[in-house]
């Protein structure tokens, strides 16, 4: 299968026509896998699978990028639905159940045995080469429908429930309407404060607030000499002499 999508992508690249051309998105947590594939094709001695690998990553066909699939900024999922898609190029959504009918399922049945047989009788002894062949593939293809088909619809399911507006809209309702009658409360329950006046505001804001003296205040407290205002007093001045005191 993994061949099959490398030779593949190698004809789409090759067969463009635009210049320049679309290059295969690879994600960088992809790239380790992909390495390891080609490491199993060369060890197969699968040397023309190598080959179409190293022509693709010589014309740089590879665009490595973050993530698998591109993103892009406030873009919502349902507008890529929205945008207008020719209905030629849109596959109905029945169309793997359509092409994996009873009849192709004994041709593939047929077809993978015979490789198998083809397989052995080239190499008579055990190769560990034939773990290439994917074993049980004919009920891996079916479960693999069968899982697609029961996705579809529950998808679809998922989304017929999301567009209906009844339940949606009368929700939104009762939620406005609970909303509305909790404010009505809240906004009716409110109580007048009465304004402090500016002097007992000030006292309770002394309260809260401590003022630390100052310098000179606490100096005075410590020698004492607040309050001393004799007429007998000398000041003592740094700057100036001492002037006798006239009668």
């Amino acid at each position: 299968i993994r061949v099959g999508a490398l030779y593949l992508l190698y004809g789409l690249f090759n067969s463009q026509l635009a210049f320049p051309k679309e290059k295969i998105r690879i994600a960088l947590k992809e790239w380790q896998n992909v390495m390891l594939f080609e490491k199993d094709a060369i060890k197969a001695q699968h040397y023309d699978v190598a080959y179409v690998f190293r022509k693709l990553l010589k014309a740089k066909a590879f665009s490595f990028t973050a993530m698998p699939n591109p993103l892009s900024f406030r873009l919502k999922r349902g507008d890529e639905r929205r945008r207008n898609m020719v209905a030629e190029f849109v596959e109905p959504p029945s169309r793997p159940q359509e092409l994996v009918t009873k009849e192709m399922v004994e041709e593939i049945t047929n077809i993978h045995s015979h490789y198998e047989d083809l397989k052995k009788t080239i190499l008579s002894e055990p190769n560990p080469n034939l773990d290439l062949v994917q074993q049980n593939l004919v009920p891996k293809m079916n479960v693999a429908v069968m899982t697609y088909s029961s996705w579809q619809r529950n998808h679809s399911n998922f989304e017929k429930e999301d567009t209906g507006e009844g339940p949606s809209n009368q929700e939104s309702s009762s939620r406005a309407q609970l909303l509305a009658s909790i404010k009505a409360k809240s906004y009716g329950q409110v109580v007048e404060t009465e304004l402090i006046p500016s002097t007992e505001a000030g006292t309770t804001q002394g309260h809260k607030k401590t003022q630390v003296p100052s310098l000179k205040r606490r100096t005075e407290l410590l020698l004492g000499t607040q309050g001393i205002e004799s007429p007998n007093f000398t000041q003592m001045w740094c700057l100036s002499s001492v002037k006798e005191i006239k009668p």
